[in-house]
């Protein structure tokens, strides 16, 4: 028999006692703004399992497969305030 294991225990396995510690304290507010992203390396490797664990418990949770990344990396010369007024 499988024993059970708190969320709080498989998040410090997963992701280490820093990174579970910052998101174990986020507030509601946080876990309503901000979006956790979780990646590596293709296989089985528990991102998903993660994914579906951290939702359950009301966290934003994303896999890079489900977002479409835009990197801008080029400086704008000459930009313009409050540009979006002036798109349809």
């Amino acid at each position: 028999m499988i024993e059970r294991i708190s969320f709080s225990d498989y998040l410090k396995s997963m992701v280490g006692q820093e990174k579970a510690k910052e998101i174990l304290s986020m507030k509601q507010k946080e876990k309503e703004n901000q979006t956790i992203i979780i990646s590596g390396q293709n296989g089985i490797t528990g991102k998903s399992t993660l994914k579906r664990l951290l939702r359950k418990h009301g966290y934003r949770v994303l896999e890079p497969f489900e977002c479409i990344e835009i990197v801008l990396s080029q400086e704008l010369q000459d930009p313009i305030p409050e540009f979006t007024r002036l798109v349809d």
